[in-house]
């Protein structure tokens, strides 16, 4: 009973002190103190600039020193696209004295030969880039030629793979296969072939005109070719490079019907006596069928220029495949890696112009 009353009392004395300290006043925090912690300032202290020193003008020599010379730039392996599996990009345009190339989609090129046109030669080439994997590209490529005439028609269709392989920095091998299709039918027009050439040769194409008309002399043949191509460029810088250009007849299958008596009466042009009265089939040794030629190429801002000679396996005029292979003149303009250049160029001279006028202004 006693231990209920103290009970009692603890618990009322309990109670009583708790509800004394719920009823006394909270302390209202001053008015400009904030309950939150202020977020640090993003404001940078200012430089002290009082012991800077002024930067030297560039010198004359040091201007020229930055001058974007084409040694200077990363070497760019993807410049020759004839001879390639490369192509030009897109946008970029190759006109030359008979050539004409544009890349109308990434990794992908037509063109045309213009002087083949003068002559009712219509024709068109195309290329396509398939795989560009590290230091190796493939490419698939064809080409078309025809002349659709009443007395005489030609056509002409190939295709082919190329393959580039870049060994060092400056250096890329390429690895070719072709093969092509070639007919004609009917009489061919001498009064069509270059005057030069029929000088050169000493030919009279009044003469075989008017013979082989009086004996209504025509033929027909059609030929398949295998030819296997190999090359090289070393390149000097990001433009210039040797050129080293092989390719071979390796295998052949002609077929020739033709009412020509005897082949001594045919002119030899480019072993045109050979051909007209050729019917095998088979593999072609190297030595009958090679084109072999080495060129310098010299490159500008827009324009090319090679320059190069050669042998080859005719009999007459041997020296002439090699020269269409290793000599040439073209503009090229256009495209990512053009204008990349262009700016950086202009970005040059706008520099130093302003660089001189400041000079001159601080001498005035």
């Amino acid at each position: 009973m006693f231990k209920n009353v103290l009970l009692c009392i603890g618990l009322l004395l309990t109670t009583t002190v708790q509800a004394d300290e719920a009823e006394e006043p909270t302390e209202n925090p001053p008015e400009n103190e904030s309950t939150e912690t202020e977020a640090p300032s993003n404001e940078k202290p200012p430089l002290d600039t009082s012991e800077a020193e002024e930067l030297s003008e560039l010198s004359p020599k040091q201007i020229d020193w930055l001058r974007p010379l084409p040694k200077r730039f990363k070497q760019f392996p993807y410049q020759h696209v004839d001879f390639t599996a490369y192509t030009l990009e897109w946008g970029e345009a190759l006109v030359g004295v008979n050539t004409l190339k544009v890349g109308v989609l990434p990794r992908t090129q037509i063109g045309t030969q213009p002087l083949l046109w003068t002559v009712g030669l219509s024709n068109l080439d195309a290329k396509i880039n398939l795989l560009r994997f590290r230091a190796v590209d493939i490419a698939l490529e064809g080409n078309w030629i025809s002349l659709p005439s009443e007395s005489f028609r030609i056509d002409y269709l190939g295709g082919g793979i190329n393959t580039s392989l870049r060994i060092l920095e400056p250096w890329s091998i390429h690895l070719g296969a072709q093969y092509a299709s070639f007919s004609a039918n009917g009489l061919p027009d001498l009064d069509a072939i270059n005057p030069i050439v029929l000088q050169i040769s000493g030919i009279d194409a009044d003469a075989y005109r008017d013979e082989l008309a009086a004996s209504g002399v025509e033929f027909d043949f059609a030929v398949e070719t295998m030819i296997m191509s190999f090359s090289s460029d070393l390149r000097i810088n990001r433009r210039d490079s040797w050129i080293l250009q092989a390719n071979a007849l390796m295998w052949h299958n002609a077929n020739v019907d033709n009412n020509i008596s005897e082949t001594s009466d045919i002119p030899a042009i480019m072993d045109l006596d050979e051909i007209l009265s050729l019917e095998t089939s088979g593999w072609t040794p190297v030595s009958k069928g090679y084109i072999v030629s080495l060129a310098r190429q010299w490159s500008w801002n827009r324009a090319y220029l090679r320059l190069g000679f050669g042998w080859s396996s005719f009999d007459s005029f041997a020296y002439l495949p090699a020269m269409m292979q290793s000599i040439d003149y073209a503009w090229r303009f256009g495209g990512k890696t053009k204008r990349d250049e262009s700016r950086i160029r202009k970005g040059w001279k706008s520099n130093k112009k302003v660089l001189k006028e400041e000079s001159k202004n601080k001498k005035n």
